[in-house]
């Protein structure tokens, strides 16, 4: 069979040498492919294969080479559409439930319902429909906003008092002028750190009716009935009464002068200390877990002249930008330190173990940078022959090689040195027993620290 058609639809035959002394595997699985059939196996499998397809006949070559009709027992498909024949289990639930309905079908009556209601009452929606409309129209619209709430003189709160602004009343204004007077007195003798300047002149003064004052920064509640003193007519002023008692504030703590070398405030129950951070000019800042905010996704390694810029408040470069991530007390927080800020909050979990990778990594960068003395000198070195600077993985990992390069070597160094009394000297405890350091990184590490104590010390 060559695969050709005569006028009557069949297969032309033809004879082929099968021996498989005289063909390769090549040919007998290109033969084999051909003809539909599987081309695994030795050659003698594959002849085998062919022979039984050769015997099979008119209908097997058809079914096996016709294009429609690779499914070998399914045969020539006619165009039909045919239904798969259900499995047993399936068969049997489908021949009890037509078993069991052998009652007749119930045929229910389709006839659309008919209106019953009369003339007289369909005559008169459309005139009681416009009627409503009218009335709706007529009507204004309310407004629902706190109608669950009770009336004010409901309560008896405003009930015969005439309502005036507090500030016009020159008492009120004397009398918050005093209280803010003895809590900045009070304040005075309780801080040793925060160096606070006197209130301006102008602040003594009646305050502008118009300012926005809060009360309980300044020691008051709403339950507060001593704020005019007993020689001033209190008949015009507000009666705001409260079912509580009093309740102790915090004192009004005014802005921190520029000039203050610290700022820091007296750690108040319930407000647990974060740290205390030192910037390049002195100052320094005493910051509460409260107060730190979340990190958030950091896109330094695509903007490093901006990671400059931000990195160390006493360096020439110090300029960071008015959306710096982290601003504290109004003051920008220079990414230096971050790691004192965050590495024991313990507010929010995990805020310095995703923090940690990328500061070390931008630590590394700022470490060769600020070493290269100019900026000029350092993207020299780390630019492509174009003068393109290059991206910051390139230059970490160039950096990481170089480290540990100059690990390896301090390490040698090290056990040259100390000879004998290297396991005594790098090693650590654990479990009980010391164990000897095997990692150049931290071998180096360790050897760098004694060599900076004996310079000091020396």
């Amino acid at each position: 069979m060559n695969g050709k058609l005569d006028k009557h639809g069949d297969f032309e035959t033809e004879e082929i040498d099968l021996t498989v002394e005289t063909h390769k595997a090549d040919w007998f699985v290109e033969l084999c492919e051909r003809y539909s059939l599987p081309s695994y196996g030795t050659k003698p499998v594959r002849r085998d294969r062919l022979v039984k397809f050769s015997q099979a006949g008119m209908a097997k070559w058809k079914s096996a080479l016709f294009t429609p009709t690779r499914i070998p027992h399914k045969g020539i498909r006619n165009g039909g559409v045919t239904k798969r024949k259900p499995p047993k289990r399936v068969h049997r639930i489908l021949q009890a439930g037509l078993l069991t309905t052998t009652t007749p079908p119930v045929i229910f009556a389709t006839e659309r319902s008919k209106d019953t209601r009369s003339q007289i009452v369909v005559d008169r929606i459309l005139p009681w429909a416009r009627t409503l409309l009218e009335k709706i129209a007529l009507e204004t619209a309310t407004n629902l906003r706190h109608t669950h709430l009770p009336e004010r003189k409901a309560s008896g709160t405003y009930v015969g008092v005439q309502q005036m602004d507090p500030f016009e009343n020159p008492g009120f204004a004397q009398r918050v002028t005093s209280i803010i007077e003895e809590r900045l007195a009070v304040y005075r003798g309780s801080s040793v750190d925060a160096v606070i300047e006197p209130l301006p002149p102008s602040f003594s003064e009646s305050p502008h009716p118009s300012m926005d004052l809060d009360t309980a920064c300044l020691g008051l509640t709403t339950a507060s009935t001593d704020i005019f003193p007993s020689d001033v007519d209190r008949t015009d002023s507000p009666t705001l009464p409260s079912p509580e008692p009093p309740q102790a504030v915090s004192a009004f703590v005014p802005e921190v002068s520029e000039r203050a070398s610290v700022v820091s405030f007296n750690d108040a129950p319930g407000r647990a200390l974060q740290c205390t951070l030192t910037f390049a000019d002195g100052t320094k800042m005493t910051v509460y877990k409260h107060e730190v905010p979340p990190t958030q996704p950091f896109c330094y390694t695509t903007d490093l002249q901006r990671l400059i810029q931000s990195w160390d408040d006493g360096s020439a470069d110090w300029a960071p930008p008015p959306d710096h991530p982290i601003i504290i007390h109004g003051r920008p927080i220079p990414i230096k330190l971050w790691g004192e800020l965050y590495r024991f909050n313990k507010m929010a979990n995990g805020e310095w173990k995703r923090l940690k990778s990328d500061w070390s990594n931008w630590h590394f960068f700022m470490q060769a940078y600020q070493a290269s003395g100019t900026p000029e000198a350092f993207w020299t070195i780390f630019s492509d022959p174009q003068g393109q600077h290059l991206k910051f993985s390139h230059i970490t990992r160039i950096l990481k090689e170089k480290r540990q390069q100059e690990d390896d070597n301090v390490a040698k160094e090290a056990k040259r040195v100390f000879d004998k009394e290297f396991i005594n000297q790098f090693g650590y405890e654990k479990e009980g027993r010391w164990v000897r350091m095997t990692r150049h990184s931290d071998i180096a590490k360790t050897y760098r620290k004694k060599i900076r104590v004996e310079a000091e010390s020396a």
